[in-house]
């Protein structure tokens, strides 16, 4: 395997970051962009606490732009970051240091134990690589992975390992950078105030947008029910305010339902004469699929269960509240034209 083409400085300040990151989401992936600024051959470096190289590109990595407070989906095989959020993050800290872009990501394996990149991966580090709307200006992207967890901040710098992904290279390749061919330096940068750590209140009272509650996706949950013309579904919330129930009492007494609790955990039960079974699910957009296939397969008809989490995540994008009347009159009338509201 060839050496990695482009040399890599490292803020000393990122391996405290992503201990904290990994030790306090050990059952779902978790990650974030690499910010940092490129130095071309020879260039003076504006610090003076590391020096580039005369004849190979510098990258120097500052810092991370986290996965967010509202991810599209975070489960032990999958992250998909609040792409709104770090959207906001990065023009804040170019608003103030222009220098800095985006070089590349690291996420944590450390909930499913692989220790090399997912084919998902591959597909999403090639097709930014290799996008022909929006070229990739630099030679390539720097990806980092932990796939065992650290039980401390000097372990998770040894566990943290980092990859080089060409822009002209084949579909998954890519050459990993050894110990001693990494820099690390303490540096500091203009905009860093707007990613501290576990802490999005400036983007969340900026923005309009808070993070997800139960309330929340009862919202969802209600909207997407009436969107489509369903009445027959029941929610409850348990005393504590700790977790809600989405319950389906089917003809054959069959119960289904999709248990979600403060943390966005989910699972899917079903009750029967049998008894009663709970599968957890990755998330709570796997739960609602598995509710949505058995009604439908059990009546043949069921409420677009499946689309609660874009349905969520869409209006908090947006800004928008979710309510029966910002439903358009056209969308209630195609409800009731296939019979599925009462009139």
């Amino acid at each position: 395997m060839t050496k990695p083409a482009v040399r890599l400085i490292l803020n000393e300040a990122i391996i405290e970051r992503v201990h904290h990151d990994v030790k306090n989401n050990v059952d779902v992936e978790i990650g974030g962009r690499w910010i940092g600024h490129v130095y071309y051959p020879g260039e003076q470096p504006k610090e003076s606490n590391f020096e580039v190289s005369e004849d190979q590109m510098t990258y120097v990595i500052y810092g991370y732009l986290p996965t967010g407070p509202n991810p599209e989906r975070s489960t032990a095989v999958e992250l998909m970051p609040d792409r709104n959020y770090q959207l906001w993050t990065i023009k804040k800290i170019q608003s103030v240091n222009e220098d800095m872009e985006v070089l590349g990501s690291w996420h944590s394996h450390v909930p499913n134990g692989l220790e090399e990149y997912s084919q998902t991966d591959f597909h999403s580090y090639h097709s930014k690589l290799n996008n022909p709307d929006y070229p990739y200006p630099y030679d390539g992207l720097v990806c980092s992975l932990i796939h065992t967890l650290p039980q401390s901040v000097e372990e998770t710098r040894q566990r943290l390992e980092h990859a080089w992904f060409p822009v002209d290279g084949a579909y998954g390749q890519h050459s990993w950078y050894s110990e001693n061919s990494l820099t690390w330096a303490p540096l500091s940068f203009a905009g860093e105030e707007y990613i501290p750590l576990g802490d999005y209140s400036a983007y969340l009272e900026s923005t309009g947008h808070r993070e997800i509650s139960l309330d929340d996706w009862i919202a969802a949950i209600d909207y997407t029910a009436k969107s489509t013309g369903y009445d027959s579904h029941v929610i409850k919330k348990s005393p504590s305010g700790e977790k809600l129930l989405l319950l389906e009492s089917l003809p054959n007494g069959t119960d289904y339902a999709v248990e979600i609790n403060v943390e966005g955990d989910a699972s899917f039960l079903v009750k029967n004469e049998q008894g009663k079974t709970r599968t957890n699910c990755n998330s709570v957009e796997d739960a609602m699929q598995e509710l949505e296939q058995h009604v439908e397969r059990v009546t043949g008809l069921s409420a677009r269960w499946s689309h609660v989490n874009r349905t969520l995540v869409l209006s908090q994008a947006r800004g928008v509240t979710l309510d029966l009347e910002s439903l358009s009159p056209f969308k209630l009338r195609l409800a009731r034209w296939f019979g599925l509201l009462n009139s």
